[in-house]
């Protein structure tokens, strides 16, 4: 058996993150690694701003300086796992990682809420239940824009959320010959830069230029997949 499982690692990564978030989902904690993510990047912001301006180069610089960070503590956690339990502790802190990348969990059961709103025809809980998955308005819609917004939005968060996440562990382990760091590497990377944009990739006064570096890099990262 283990050596089934180290003759097919990818396959192993890849189911081990899965299961994760189907046993343990998306915890709402604000010590989730991208929760603290998020608030990590709020103070180097307001850093890169004070010392850069509101240019497209301050946030080029914000961007990597959090991206990098998270990638170098990424690999330093799988390295700390092999060294202490060896292959096993690699593969299982790898597989940890990309977990955290990514939500097929939360997503299902956010369209799920959604769907039985709509079943028991209580239309206001369903127009709440789409306004934790979209940044548009709902309180108006009709079920038919539910039930729309609900479909376009799980169809672009599994790229986001799923996808995407497993595309770039698998492009990092094999672009680097079989790594398990370069895949959680990977994956970490993307997670990174899909959360920038998030908190950056806004067309406004104040994101037009700070946020070009993140929004277009998640863009480029996610148009393969």
């Amino acid at each position: 058996m283990t050596d089934f499982i180290f003759q097919h690692t990818l396959f192993s990564l890849i189911a081990l993150a899965f299961l994760a978030d189907l046993i343990l989902g998306d915890p709402h904690s604000c010590l989730h690694p991208v929760a603290l993510f998020g608030r990590t990047a709020a103070v180097v912001e307001n850093f890169c701003r004070k010392y850069l301006g509101n240019t497209i180069f301050s946030g080029f610089c914000a961007c990597s300086l959090l991206c990098f960070s998270a990638c170098f503590l990424t690999a330093l956690f799988c390295l700390l796992g092999k060294r202490l339990a060896g292959s096993w502790g690699e593969l299982v802190c790898a597989a940890l990682c990309v977990y955290i990348t990514i939500a097929p969990r939360s997503l299902i059961e956010h369209v799920n809420r959604i769907r039985q709103q709509l079943k028991s025809g209580n239309l206001p809980e369903a127009r709440h239940a789409l306004s934790m998955i979209v940044s548009r308005k709902t309180d108006n819609l009709p079920e038919e824009q539910i039930v729309r917004g609900a479909i376009e939005s799980l169809g672009e968060n599994l790229i986001d959320g799923v996808y995407s996440a497993f595309f770039w562990a698998i492009a990092g382990f094999m672009l680097s010959g079989g790594s398990l760091l370069w895949a959680a590497v990977s994956a970490v990377f993307l997670r990174a830069i899909n959360t920038l944009d998030a908190c950056w990739g806004y067309k406004d006064e104040k994101y037009l230029f700070f946020g070009r570096t993140a929004a277009r890099t998640d863009d480029l990262l996610h148009w393969i997949p």
